[in-house]
């Protein structure tokens, strides 16, 4: 048996519809069955702001509630700061005020003590400059809606707080706080062992 051109050409449009169908057939049995009956289709769940945020500028060993400042570290000597801050070449003044503990003031950075003498620590660090940011990025000039993105809305802002515009977040041990201007833009940022209530 022949076929001319023509119905040749017939044939074989009518066997390649039939072949994109039965592929078309196969690939849609085989997404059902994959769902199984009764199963969800699969949702992406949308995370907070501050979720989104730690998942991307703070890896999971990021200290948000960080204890060291450059060089620096909570706890740290009298004598190692001193000898560190000589090393850097970075002047200082020692300042001490009525029923206060003594300070020392850098440019960037306000230290403050536990006492005087051996036994003396780093017991609090205030950052006064953007030379230095927090753990996740927070620098002075920053907004308080970058704070609150970034750490959450879990910060004590009581009005026994010494600045009225000031946030204090903590895990326990460590108090870190941010203080911010009449514009509500940050003016300075601290890490310290005690929390401005205890002022």
């Amino acid at each position: 048996m022949t076929f001319s051109g023509e119905e040749m050409n017939d044939k074989t449009r009518v066997v390649a519809r039939l072949a994109v169908c039965a592929v078309a057939a196969t690939l849609l049995v085989g997404c059902a069955s994959a769902a199984g009956p009764g199963d969800e289709p699969s949702v992406r769940s949308v995370e907070s702001p501050r979720e989104v945020a730690h998942e991307t500028s703070a890896p999971a060993e990021t200290d948000v509630y960080q204890t060291s400042i450059g060089d620096w570290s909570i706890g740290m000597s009298e004598s190692d700061l001193l000898e560190s801050l000589d090393s850097l070449g970075i002047t200082y003044e020692r300042e001490i005020a009525e029923d206060r503990q003594p300070l020392y003031l850098t440019d960037d950075v306000l230290f403050g003590m536990s006492g005087s003498g051996e036994d003396s620590s780093v017991v609090s660090m205030n950052v006064i400059s953007a030379t230095f940011q927090t753990s996740l990025g927070v620098q002075i000039g920053d907004s308080s809606s970058k704070v609150e993105r970034l750490y959450g809305d879990g910060y004590n802002d009581d009005e026994d707080l010494v600045d009225d515009n000031a946030w204090e977040y903590s895990d326990g041990d460590v108090y870190l706080r941010f203080l911010f201007d009449d514009d509500e833009n940050l003016s300075r940022w601290a890490v310290a062992t005690y929390s401005l209530l205890d002022l």
